[in-house]
């Protein structure tokens, strides 16, 4: 049965209209609270993320300063420290120049052999010299090696005490174990001071003699003169800086690392321990000045530190130093003996 045409037409008007209304969905079928109450949800849900947006943002903005200023601080006070050791070192190596044993052994070997002023003979004052480096040694476990290196004789170690004892103890090295040591770059450098000056090395690895590097190690020297004003020889300080080191770390927070570089850029410090003394270590030359200059693009600040900094300086007569050559940074130095 056909429908009239009038009826005809109005079905395909309503028709399409009550398909759209089944089609439109879940929120076509809400009732009018239904809607306010998501919508008011929405709103909720946006002010709420917006608030804690702004209050991180806040919180960011008032502690990363302080988070950053504690770093420094105490990245300032790693490089105090250090600073510290090698100035300790320097004043003791000042005070080591009026050993009386010195004067007396230069007598001594000046007079062929025994001080004429009291007849000692320059093996005792040795022994003396000896036994006061002796205490030196056993009162200050940083300390590696103290020497008196004379300028005649080839330039051969006169008084030498080290840690080479057992288990790492103090010993008087014999006179057969001494050994000539004007080719060094420490004996040249600090042989040709003043008077009264004070030589303070980089840092370096030390070598032991046909064997490979073991501890980095910070050499202070001072020269040694006879009555007649002629240099008698020098007077040289090894500083187990690897102690130093140790011990820093040992105050870090948990977490946290600490990097010390030298003024090339090479890590003396590094949580890797492969990538500490690149350069030294000969681990392809080309590739250690790439590490240095990455290290200074990676923290631009810490170049301008280090071209600040220095780690050789000449103590002058009255206390003023006079730096040399730049001394190592820290962020939070083939050396032989």
């Amino acid at each position: 049965m056909s429908l009239p045409a009038a009826e005809t037409k109005m079905a395909s008007r309503v028709l399409p209209k009550s398909t759209r209304v089944r089609n439109g969905g879940l929120f076509a079928r809400m009732t009018l609270a239904t809607r306010l109450a998501v919508a008011m949800t929405f709103l909720v849900a946006v002010a709420v993320i917006a608030v804690g947006w702004l209050n991180y943002r806040s919180l960011e903005q008032a502690l990363l300063p302080r988070v950053l200023d504690r770093i420094e601080a105490h990245a300032r006070l790693i490089a105090t420290e250090l600073e510290s050791h090698a100035a300790g070192a320097r004043r003791d190596v000042a005070s080591y120049r009026y050993i009386p044993g010195f004067a007396g052994l230069i007598r001594a070997r000046m007079s062929g052999g025994a001080d004429l002023a009291d007849g000692v003979p320059a093996s005792v004052w040795r022994q003396r010299i000896a036994m006061h480096f002796s205490a030196e040694l056993e009162a200050k476990p940083a300390y590696a090696m103290i020497r008196l290196i004379g300028v005649d004789d080839n330039q051969r170690e006169i008084v030498r005490v080290d840690r080479s004892g057992p288990d790492g103890g103090v010993r008087v090295v014999p006179d057969a174990e001494l050994q000539e040591r004007g080719n060094r770059y420490y004996f040249k450098e600090t042989v040709g001071l003043p008077p009264g000056q004070i030589y303070v090395s980089p840092v370096k690895l030390d070598h032991i003699d046909g064997g490979d590097p073991r501890t980095a190690t910070l050499r202070i020297g001072t020269p040694i003169f006879a009555p007649d004003g002629k240099p008698f020889g020098i007077l040289i300080l090894n500083v187990d800086m690897s102690r130093v080191f140790g011990h820093i770390l040992s105050t870090i927070r948990p977490g946290a690392n600490l990097y010390v570089v030298n003024e090339h850029g090479d890590y003396l410090v590094h949580p890797d321990k492969t990538r500490e003394f690149s350069q030294e270590l000969g681990r392809a030359s080309s590739a250690g000045r790439r590490t240095g200059r990455r290290t200074f693009r990676r923290w631009p600040l810490l170049s301008a530190a280090c071209k600040a900094a220095t780690t050789s300086c000449r103590t002058k007569p009255g206390g003023r130093a006079e730096w040399r050559s730049r001394r190592s940074c820290s962020r939070a130095s083939s050396g032989s003996r």
